[in-house]
């Protein structure tokens, strides 16, 4: 079935699929903003990231559905074991140091926007169900829609597609890291999608 999908249509449904969360995303945060009292404009933003977050992957899974393409194969799921898991675990902690030193010395280069501060108190929660909510959504649901999106179905398919591992991944993390829209923290998304590219 590879031999049917094109570089455009792949790319083309990676944007599909972003600007579908983004557009979901954006349509329930206007609804509560509008409907919604003013006191409730946190848990609008919540809901409007989780929500959008989760249907990321809905334009994916339809489009290989109707290609009738095995969504284990075609996203590269498949079971790990117990010490891959814990591999994974503690590499990722090193990922989140090696990306806060990338943010101490962008820090120290250049100021950072305000925009940034901005996200943290949008992030900010006022009550345990609040600070679990937003943490699943960004610690599970993003990265999982994200991860699949990008390393599961893009990265995959360049990578047969060119039969070259190490530019499949230096592309899709490049594209991942443009994505995110926020040019100051690019280089450490950029290095972080290299990481996350090789670990798929």
């Amino acid at each position: 079935m590879n031999s049917t999908l094109t570089i455009k249509n792949v790319f083309g449904i990676v944007i599909l699929s972003l600007l579908s969360a983004l557009l979901v995303g954006t349509i329930i945060a206007s609804v509560g903003l509008v409907y919604l009292p003013e006191n409730n404009n946190q848990v609008t933003n919540f809901l409007a990231l989780f929500i959008g977050q989760g249907f990321m992957i809905v334009p994916l899974i339809l489009f290989l559905t109707a290609r009738k393409e095995s969504l284990l194969g075609r996203l590269r799921i498949k079971k790990i074991s117990s010490p891959i898991v814990l591999a994974t675990v503690i590499f990722s902690i090193g990922i989140i140091v090696l990306v806060d030193e990338f943010d101490r010395i962008a820090s120290l280069l250049f100021s950072p926007p305000e925009y940034l501060d901005q996200i943290g108190y949008m992030l900010k929660f006022d009550s345990f169900n609040m600070a679990i909510f937003l943490m699943f959504g960004i610690v599970v649901l993003a990265p999982l829609g994200e991860e699949l999106l990008f390393r599961g179905f893009l990265q995959k398919f360049l990578e047969e597609h060119w039969n070259d591992v190490t530019r499949a991944v230096l592309v899709t993390s490049l594209f991942f890291a443009i994505i995110h829209l926020n040019p100051f923290w690019l280089i450490q998304i950029y290095v972080l999608g290299i990481l996350l590219g090789y670990l798929a």
